[in-house]
């Protein structure tokens, strides 16, 4: 019965969904919902979030990812594959985050190959290791950026962080 309650629920709130994302069509609610009855098959996303690499530079006291033994990286062709997928699935966003993005050596590639395949980019980044390069490619292929400062001062969000980055 409470499963049947919730499920109910999520059905009346479709218009609250497409008021929050209006371009989100209404059918992608509807099959996402049919999942959830267990009427359907998955529906597949419409956004991706993709950690290209899990190495960071910051120290965020909220978070010990930089500690993390070293791990394999996807290749540049690894994730051309996945941009394949994931057009197939008329997937329309894609953020690249990680770790820092920024420090996975095919980074900007990767942007001209998102934003090239008619994906909606963003990045996710403490925003350390910017290269000019890198700030150029950002502001042309991509529709936003998040730098991910989580405290009011340097000595609370990162210990490697300067707190000349407040100042700006």
């Amino acid at each position: 019965m409470a499963d049947s309650v919730s499920l109910s629920m999520l059905s009346h709130s479709q218009d609250l969904f497409r008021s929050v994302l209006p371009n989100l069509p209404a059918d992608a609610v509807e099959r996402a919902l049919s999942w959830l009855r267990r009427e359907g098959p998955y529906p597949a996303p419409i956004s991706v979030h993709l950690n290209l690499t899990l190495r960071c530079t910051a120290r965020c006291v909220h978070c010990n990812q930089w500690a993390w033994p070293a791990h394999t990286e996807l290749s540049f062709e690894q994730i051309s594959d996945l941009i394949r997928v994931f057009r197939t699935w008329n997937v329309r966003t894609v953020t690249l985050a990680g770790g820092n993005p920024l420090l996975h050596h095919d980074f900007v590639p990767m942007l001209e190959l998102a934003h090239g395949n008619g994906l909606q980019v963003g990045v996710v980044t403490e925003g350390l290791n910017l290269t000019t390069e890198m700030v150029q490619a950002i502001g042309r292929l991509t529709s936003w950026v998040r730098f991910s400062l989580d405290g009011p001062t340097a000595t609370i969000t990162c210990a490697s962080l300067s707190t000349a980055a407040w100042a700006l």
